[in-house]
């Protein structure tokens, strides 16, 4: 089978997505060697050697990449074979300080380039741990010393590398040494990645718990506030005491102003965990989604209605708009403790968006606090409802299942027209 190097630089939004880790494991999976780098142009730089068929299966996966990348081109050199071992990261900005050197002997002194100090780390994260022990490597000469440590930090691989410059020129009659010297640092320059660690526990690291934790203790703080003054705020109100809250809503000034301000809240945090995130058009988006869930809430106060008239009981279209309304507030909060357990990283939100390594711990504490805060939402919502309505909760609990089944069925039968439009048109799902 043919051999061949595959030389690839990728463009886009390629660094700080977990590209290098996803480079890695598709090396391994196809059993190339190589390697990847960041470069200072914002780019991720690959190169492969392996049989052609499995470079050209390599190359396809670069052109999707990540799902939190965005690649927008790719260029692509196909080059003859030289040899490489294994497959690892490399240290590309120490690369600039030890250059590819040409054999031979010196009759002259050689210039030795490069700042007195340089320093350069990278990290990697991989949701399946790793297996390897410390390492420090040293080269030291009169002229220039590197040294690169690895270890492991909270769950991550760390590879440090470090130049000191100790001369401006090296003698002539020690050239063959200083030569030999940097041929070793070139070496050290690349880290060989073992893909074949174990899984690891899900956030072993404390690190993994940084976000959710924030999130745990701001909403246990913004809660213990709520109780204290759960009698005299309507917004601390509507989490521990709704009925009454809503019904001194209904009897004073129903202060519209301060019910589209909650809606808008609410609208704005579903827009932006709903929103793709276009390059330019992310607002946008948000806007609309928020735009869809406030009017959603109308519909639904709409909905909720016809459901009691169902049931015998009839209630004004504004009493219950003013209660579904409020009843937000737990959302509104819960989700809020939802983003922030994520790092407020909207990405997680899109539409097949991958979880970076480290983030199941905050992806974990998000879903609990939407969930919590779905619960918590529905409960305000049936007794702020019956209040609204002037009924109890028991008819309250009826509507609102007859509203759900309602948007159930709606979205199925939306689903069967979708398919059938989309297979009558020749589309395939």
């Amino acid at each position: 089978m043919e051999q061949a190097r595959l030389h690839v630089i990728i463009e886009g939004r390629v660094q700080g997505v977990g590209f290098r880790h996803f480079v890695l494991e598709e090396a391994a999976r196809l059993g190339l060697t190589g390697w990847v780098r960041n470069t200072w142009g914002r780019t991720v730089e690959v190169v492969a050697e392996g049989e052609r068929p499995l470079l050209e299966n390599l190359l396809a996966r670069l052109h999707e990449g990540p799902r939190l990348a965005r690649v927008e081109h790719l260029s692509v050199d196909w080059e003859a074979p030289r040899g490489e071992r294994g497959f690892g990261i490399v240290l590309f900005q120490l690369g600039d300080w030890l250059p590819r050197l040409d054999g031979g002997t010196r009759t002259t002194p050689r210039v030795v380039a490069g700042p007195d100090y340089a320093t350069q780390t990278i990290r990697v994260d991989s949701p399946r741990g790793w297996s390897i022990q410390p390492e420090r490597d040293r080269i030291a000469n009169p002229w220039f010393s590197f040294e690169r440590r690895v270890h492991l930090e909270d769950g991550e691989l760390v590879v440090t590398g470090s130049w000191r410059r100790h001369a401006d020129e090296v003698p002539a009659a020690e050239w063959p040494r200083f030569r030999d010297d940097v041929l070793a640092a070139r070496e050290l320059l690349t880290y060989g990645i073992d893909m074949g660690a174990p899984p690891v526990a899900i956030a072993g690291r404390l690190a993994d718990w940084r976000w959710p934790a924030v999130a745990a203790l701001g909403l246990g703080l913004l809660l213990a506030l709520a109780w204290w003054r759960r009698a005299g705020d309507p917004l601390s109100g509507m989490l521990f005491a709704p009925r009454r809250t809503t019904a001194k809503l209904l009897a004073g000034d129903r202060n519209w102003w301060a019910v589209g301000l909650l809606v808008l809240a609410v609208a704005l945090v579903s827009g932006f965990t709903s929103a793709p995130r276009a390059e330019g058009g992310g607002w946008a988006a948000t806007l609309a989604a928020a735009f869809g869930s406030a009017a959603s809430l109308a519909v639904f106060a709409l909905l909720l209605k016809g459901c009691l008239r169902l049931l015998s009981v009839r209630a004004g279209f504004t009493p219950l708009l003013l209660a579904c309304a409020w009843a937000c507030v737990p959302y509104l909060l819960l989700m809020l403790a939802a983003i922030t357990a994520v790092g407020w990283r909207p990405g997680l939100f899109e539409s097949g968006g991958a979880v970076q390594p480290g983030g199941y711990a905050g992806v974990l504490a998000c879903i609990l606090f939407v969930m919590a805060g779905t619960c918590w939402n529905l409960v305000a919502g049936i007794n702020a409802g019956a209040v609204a309505a002037g009924t109890g909760r028991a008819r309250m609990v009826g509507a609102y299942a007859i509203a759900l089944l309602f948007l159930a069925g709606f979205a199925t039968v939306a689903a069967i027209v979708y398919v059938i439009v989309l297979v009558s048109s020749g589309g395939t799902l």
